[in-house]
């Protein structure tokens, strides 16, 4: 069966997210943290959040995710992000260089990828192209269940500068067996332990080891407004 994951550095992990309520302050908490100062760029264009990013090496990065101030309209994971007490790993993404292949597999196992989108724009700070298409592996979204991205116009992310060392994401799930069938069929090598729902990022030197930890949210599904309410109040609001 041909591989659909991309590994970097060993593992499946693209890149992972810790959120918060505030971008430009969470890229200072990491920045106090570690020892390194994320990149903190213009937002996506039209999107809800804003990111900074640092390089875990091996074109690995973390994504240190909150909302974007001049995004208008409503978005349950911003909205959920927003009362956060402190910074927590929400989602994880998976590369690959099949996107309708991994999507075909994972939809024939039951977990069907949802939410996709292509994003292609240039970076005006750079003139760059960033292009890619990513999507949600379902149904509905889970933190311990990857996202997935296929990248054709990849961003630098700093991979010569100083770097952080990804040592684990820990992932745990009430559903740990279903999850680890899944992951193996998707030809995903990443353990998940059994128990309540928590993801854990632990992160290497320059300054020291540091720990993010929390226990991600989970939303069932997005189709219009009124559910788009009632599924933030039923799954999220838990959650902060």
């Amino acid at each position: 069966m041909q591989p659909l994951i991309n590994l970097r550095g060993g593992g499946p992990v693209d890149h992972l997210a810790i959120c918060g309520p505030d971008t430009r302050q969470a890229a200072a908490e990491v920045e106090a943290l570690t020892g390194i100062a994320p990149h903190l760029g213009e937002p996506e264009p039209g999107q809800f959040y804003w990111s900074a990013s640092l390089s875990l090496g091996h074109r690995r990065f973390l994504e240190i995710l909150g909302p974007n101030p001049a995004y208008r309209g409503f978005n349950p994971l911003t909205e959920t992000v927003r009362r956060f007490d402190r910074l927590r790993p929400v989602f994880w993404y998976v590369g690959t260089d099949d996107f309708e292949g991994f999507s075909a597999r994972s939809k024939a196992l039951g977990a069907p990828v949802e939410r996709i989108q292509r994003v292609s724009y240039t970076y005006e700070a750079t003139g760059d192209l960033i292009d890619y298409t990513r999507g949600v592996v379902g149904p509905g979204f889970r933190s311990a269940r990857p996202c997935v991205i296929q990248w054709d116009k990849r961003p630098a992310r700093g991979e010569h500068e100083q770097r952080l060392e990804l040592r684990a994401l820990r992932l745990t799930a009430p559903g740990a067996e279903r999850l680890r069938n899944l992951f193996k069929a998707l030809g995903i090598e990443h353990p998940v332990e059994t128990g309540a729902a928590h993801n854990d990022v632990d992160l290497g030197p320059p300054k020291g080891p540091s720990t993010f930890e929390g226990p991600g949210i989970a939303l069932e599904g997005l189709s219009g407004a009124a559910r788009l309410l009632s599924l933030y109040a039923k799954y999220l609001l838990p959650f902060t």
